[in-house]
């Protein structure tokens, strides 16, 4: 017996001679074939209500239940579920694998492959703090998505987890082994610290220069201080990938010292972070002089200096030029004195010397006049009277309890002074050069102060260094 067949008009439906059935096809591929159909099939199911919209959102009487489709994009079965459809099965996404790993750059993209995505899906990336970076996906199919790197991308919370929800099943995954790095951000070629010491009323242009260079040569983008150059007379520029501090007059009179810190920002919105300063000010002398005078030797033991005590109680006054001091200052035209010293050849036996104290001043008389008590000026008290003792073989360094500021143009008359020992004798030896310096010791009880007027001279004066700050 031969089967029959039955096509209907525009074959929207086919009964063939094999038996097959083929809804929305001439050609069926088996008993019943309705896949070019974009809507559903109905199964059996219990339960009937009164109303439901059908897959094509048409009006029917009478609850259609069991609904059931393939949906192609995401290849699952899906029934429907109110006006709604939903996963016949709980979609757990996975992920797999991700290239490149490395995402330096801003509109960089990394390739995910893994189980379950969703078109839905919603993708973050998740720092080393915990923070969430929301991103842009492009669903690809159910196994690959392709993610781009937000623009805000810190190195700093690198490395990054990937993070995918599947909204519609609720379910999400967070990658552990699978870290996605940032870079490292740029990189500073100007060593950190002091930039420069800048001297007023001179040009500069450019007077500091910043530089930092990309990992991966992608270039910088922006350097800047946290610095407000307001008053100094420079100004900050940024151009190929260099930061440029820089003014036609430095035009501060006073000391401006400024603690920046510049950062630095690649193309890929990463950045780094470098600790720089630099003054404006006097041209000062900073640190510790060599000797003042040169050609030094030792003088007697019975000899008066600023450490000997051939008698009890001393007084001892010199003056150094000008030039000396330009020249020890290393031709800085000001220095900021806060101490001295010198080398003790040999201690003097008795010891402490009493009420030591140090008068410093300023003055335009010869260096081998008598500048004691108030000639040529008052003198000032740059070191507070206290007991002290010497040792041979070290250097005795005397801290001012007041700084002595010297300019160039000025010659610096010293005056040291202590009270009665215990007793005396001849000891106590330094290195001393050429010059005149004055002196008034005696034995027996009191104390000379640092401006007492002296009369007696000699034809050396004492070998010591400078302090500055």
């Amino acid at each position: 017996m031969s089967m029959l067949s039955y096509y209907s008009v525009n074959d929207s439906f086919v009964l063939d001679t094999s038996g097959n059935i083929g809804i929305g096809t001439a050609f069926p591929r088996s008993t019943i074939d309705i896949a070019n159909r974009t809507d559903a099939i109905i199964i059996p199911s219990q339960e009937v209500s009164t109303t439901e919209i059908e897959p094509e959102n048409t009006p029917q009487t009478g609850r259609k239940v069991g609904v059931l489709r393939m949906n192609r994009a995401y290849g699952r079965f899906e029934k429907k579920m109110g006006a709604n459809w939903a996963v016949t099965d709980t979609w757990q996404p996975v992920i797999v694998s991700a290239n490149p790993t490395k995402l330096q750059n801003i509109g960089m993209q990394t390739i995910v492959d893994g189980l379950f995505f969703e078109l839905h899906s919603t993708w973050s990336f998740i720092g080393n703090d915990g923070t969430h970076f929301p991103c842009i996906s492009q669903f690809v199919n159910q196994s690959r998505v392709i993610l781009t790197r937000p623009n805000v991308f810190p190195a700093s919370k690198s490395p990054f987890r990937l993070r995918v929800y599947n909204t519609e099943a609720a379910r999400e995954f967070i990658s552990s082994t699978i870290l996605i790095d940032a870079g490292v951000g740029p990189t500073f070629t100007t060593p950190a610290g002091s930039l420069s010491n800048l001297i007023p009323n001179t040009l500069y242009n450019p007077a500091m220069v910043i530089n930092a260079i990309d990992e991966i040569g992608g270039g910088i983008t922006n350097i800047s201080i946290d610095s407000d150059l307001s008053g100094s007379g420079l100004s900050a520029s940024f151009s190929n990938s260099s930061l440029t501090i820089a003014g036609t007059t430095v035009n501060s009179e006073t000391l401006l010292t400024f603690n920046t810190i510049a950062t630095a920002q690649d193309s890929g919105g990463n950045t780094s972070s470098r600790a720089y300063s630099f003054t404006i000010g006097e041209p000062k002398f900073v640190g510790t002089t060599g000797d003042v005078l040169s050609g030094g030797y030792i003088h007697g033991s019975e000899l008066p200096s600023i450490i000997n005590n051939y008698y009890m109680r001393s007084c001892f006054t010199w003056s150094y030029s000008s030039d000396e001091l330009f020249a020890a200052f290393n031709y800085k035209e000001k220095a900021n004195i806060v101490g001295m010293q010198f080398f003790v050849q040999t201690q003097p036996t008795y010891q402490p010397y009493p009420s030591y104290a140090i008068g410093m001043k300023l003055h335009n008389m010869s260096i081998s006049s008598n500048i004691s008590g108030s000639n040529g000026g008052q003198m000032i008290r740059v070191k507070d009277p206290s007991s002290e003792t010497f040792v041979t073989g070290v250097n005795k360094v005397f801290t001012f309890t007041t700084p002595m500021l010297w300019t160039y143009g000025f010659n610096l008359g010293i005056s040291c002074a202590w009270g009665q020992t215990t007793n005396w004798s001849t000891s106590g030896t330094m290195f001393v050069a050429s010059g005149t310096s004055f002196y008034q010791w005696q034995d027996g009880a009191g104390t000379y102060s640092f401006d007492s007027p002296v009369g007696n001279s000699v034809t050396w004066r004492p070998v010591v260094r400078f302090i500055c700050a």
